[in-house]
């Protein structure tokens, strides 16, 4: 009977599983861009902040003949351009015509979204927060 050392079969183990580990990752990375890449995003409003920091930009995201066509708004450092991604603030499950939607800047880190009760968000953030700033979002519902 051979004798089996356990470093050996530790460090094959060990081999196996990172070599899963990229296999994984690799195969997976495409199933990730494309989802991206089959979506596409018409901006429809780009409202500046009063001090010209941000922009909070209103879009629209189509992914195909499988997907609702859905309302996004992300906040933006002024001059960076929107990316094929969803939205960073929030998302309304209709267009952009039937979402019917008012933001304004309160001031230079608050924005205020008027939107009706029957609005349907799928998503949608109190605050957004980055490296420099911390920007609050209030929402008011106000009648049809």
């Amino acid at each position: 009977m051979r004798k089996i050392n356990l470093k050996t079969l530790l460090l094959s183990v060990t081999i196996s599983v990172f070599i899963m580990l990229i296999l994984l990752t690799f195969c997976s990375l495409p199933i990730l861009v494309l989802n991206d890449a089959s979506c596409g995003n018409e901006i429809f409003l780009e409202i500046p902040s009063p001090d010209n920091e941000y922009v909070l930009t209103v879009f629209q995201r189509d992914c195909g003949a499988t997907t609702r066509i859905t309302t996004h708004a992300s906040i933006l450092r002024n001059g960076v351009q929107l990316k094929n991604w969803a939205g960073n603030v929030f998302t309304i499950n209709d267009d952009f015509e039937v979402a019917s939607i008012q933001i304004e800047w309160v001031n230079n880190n608050s924005i205020i979204v008027k939107h009706f009760e029957r609005t349907r968000f799928l998503k949608r953030i109190p605050e957004y927060q980055n490296f420099f700033d911390v920007l609050y979002i209030d929402y008011e519902v106000v009648n049809d």
